[in-house]
């Protein structure tokens, strides 16, 4: 076995890459019919940009996918947390997480995000679309967070 031998794709790591490739390219086949462009990353990340008009700002949506699983994860990242937080601001993110069907606001090392997890199979096909409509619905909640 030579020095790089290790480093070559073995045909099981292309059969994953390619059952990997083939849930993230459905995800991205859902989201560019609503005409979301999507953008792939090497690792498999997914992102794209979701336009809030009303509120003049944009969120940057990112989804992971797990064949073998059969998983989606969507994450928002909303803003960086600098001070403590105070009872308030809890109040608001459990308020907001009892209005929300499919997102849960989060905080994980000082980073304030939205995320939803999900199982993926054909017939949840249209779940995309009513996750990224919940986005919008909720647009003045994720605001006041």
């Amino acid at each position: 076995m030579g020095l790089f031998d290790r480093f070559k794709k073995t045909d099981e790591d292309n059969s994953k890459n390619k059952k990997n490739t083939k849930l993230q390219d459905g995800v991205k086949k859902q989201l560019e019919a609503k005409n979301i462009t999507v953008t792939l990353d090497d690792n498999g990340k997914g992102s794209f940009e979701l336009i809030m008009p009303k509120e003049g700002y944009s969120l940057y949506p990112y989804y992971v996918t797990n064949s073998d699983k059969k998983e989606l994860s969507i994450i928002i990242n909303l803003r960086k947390i600098d001070n403590d937080l105070m009872i308030s601001d809890y109040e608001r993110i459990n308020a907001f997480n009892l209005k929300s069907k499919y997102f849960q606001a989060k905080i994980k090392d000082r980073i304030l995000y939205l995320e939803y997890n999900t199982k993926v199979d054909s017939s949840k096909s249209e779940i995309i679309h009513e996750v990224i409509e919940s986005v919008f619905i909720l647009s003045k909640e994720i605001d006041e967070l």
